[in-house]
């Protein structure tokens, strides 16, 4: 954990707080040997600093909030095919660190199933998973949507920008740097948004959805990665094609 999570209702005011969730206490209480300066990340509003007043078994009280200008909007937008419950809560972990800013999980017709009744699906679980993500993160503070299994799929992509659109396609050999030769970058407040099919990969039909909703084919390795691998892969490449603000 490299950034305690603040809930709103946490807030005391607007520069103190109460943490009672029993897995922050335990994790502060093995790394807070006196009272001292920590990074805190409030939910949807900011990331900065806190000074940990005071910390027991029940609860941790926090003091002297201060926000900082750093923070970033995430800028992803993943469609994932439904996939093994462990790959999907990598996913939602780890995206989240890296800027994701809504998962849509939807079923690919090579997509099993028995992972639609996945507990990992619950709404609970799934804020857990995205809670972890922000607290590992220090730039990102605003917890992402997520849908699952969304019953008009192409209502759904349509209502995102027609820019930035990419699907990964092991039939081609394009690779982001050779599409953004020709292209401009993707500017800081754009969204990049990818599709990515089930671990057995698309189907030609599966394809033809993306692409005509002008989903750019894109190569990211010269082997086949696990699905949880592919995303890190093309977040990690993309950031390196969106311009600084």
């Amino acid at each position: 954990m490299n950034s305690l999570l603040i809930y709103p209702h946490e807030l005391r005011s607007s520069h103190d707080a109460v943490v009672a969730r029993p897995r922050e206490l335990e994790h502060l209480q093995r790394i807070i040997k006196n009272p001292q300066k920590i990074k805190i990340t409030l939910l949807n509003q900011g990331i900065g600093y806190a000074r940990v007043a005071s910390i027991n078994q029940s609860e941790c009280v926090l003091e002297q909030i201060e926000l900082t200008p750093h923070g970033k909007k995430p800028w992803a937008v993943l469609f994932v095919a439904l996939s093994r419950p462990l790959t999907m809560k990598k996913i939602i972990e780890h995206g989240t660190t890296m800027g994701v800013k809504e998962f849509i999980f939807y079923r690919a017709e090579k997509s099993e199933k028995s992972y639609a009744q996945s507990k990992i699906l619950d709404l609970k679980e799934l804020q857990s998973l995205c809670e972890l993500g922000l607290q590992q993160s220090t730039l990102y503070y605003e917890a992402p949507k997520i849908h699952v299994l969304p019953n008009h799929l192409d209502q759904l992509i349509q209502s995102y920008p027609l820019k930035n659109r990419f699907i990964l396609d092991l039939g081609t050999r394009q690779n982001f740097a050779q599409y953004f030769n020709t292209t401009p970058a993707i500017h800081s407040d754009e969204l990049a948004i990818c599709a990515f099919g089930p671990e057995s990969g698309f189907t030609d039909d599966d394809l033809r959805q993306f692409k005509q909703h002008h989903f750019q084919s894109i190569s990211i390795s010269s082997t086949v990665l696990r699905l949880e691998h592919a995303v890190y892969y093309t977040l990690g490449q993309l950031e390196l094609f969106r311009s600084k603000p």
